[in-house]
């Protein structure tokens, strides 16, 4: 998704005969070419957000759709560039502050490759380096089969001590007899 908008920001970025980029955004099919308009511009359209669960369209910005979003919990406006990818900005109440940070989060696409790509050179390199692991034979593995052989003789006795505590535990028919005997009162002799 980033390439794709790296390009598409490559393609739409205007470079002057000085080699300075030449600025242009489009608010509502009114294009501004210098910042601080198209910041009041941009201020004065994103409280539409507020009337819509969904992010509304308002412009675009080399190439890139601009949606308004209102986030009510936290009570911020957003500004969303749209292509393959969406790309949050924080809107505040600085005309200029808010288009510093479109133009940031445009010029931040090359960054976001490159580290995506680090990221997952990481990865594929741990992934390897796991699967190497995998194959090692594990170095204690008769230790831990004799251990769990000794575990389970030692858990099979104590499940015959349990056994047999709970067999004497249990009155047979023939002892509840003798305490019936042994409780009768004697006869009294006179």
């Amino acid at each position: 998704n980033c390439q794709a908008d790296a390009k598409t920001i490559q393609e739409n970025t205007r470079i002057d005969p000085e080699g300075k980029e030449i600025f242009s955004l489009s608010i509502q099919d009114t294009a501004y070419d210098t910042r601080e308009n198209a910041g009041k511009a941009l201020l004065e359209l994103v409280g539409t957000a507020m009337d819509s669960e969904q992010p509304v369209p308002i412009g675009s910005y080399k190439g890139l759709t601009i949606q308004a979003v209102y986030l009510p919990f936290e009570k911020e406006f957003h500004a969303q560039l749209v292509g393959a990818g969406v790309y949050d900005v924080t809107l505040g109440a600085d005309a200029l502050g808010n288009i510093i940070r479109l133009t940031n989060a445009a010029a931040s696409m090359q960054k976001r490759i490159e580290s995506s790509q680090e990221s997952l050179r990481q990865l594929e390199k741990q992934l390897q380096n796991a699967q190497e692991e995998l194959q090692k034979p594990f170095a204690h593995e008769q230790e831990l089969a004799d251990k769990s052989k000794r575990l389970a003789e030692l858990n099979a006795l104590l499940n015959m001590n349990e056994k047999e505590n709970a067999i004497d535990s249990v009155p047979d028919e023939e002892s509840q007899a003798c305490q019936r005997v042994i409780r009768q009162p004697e006869p009294q002799v006179r």
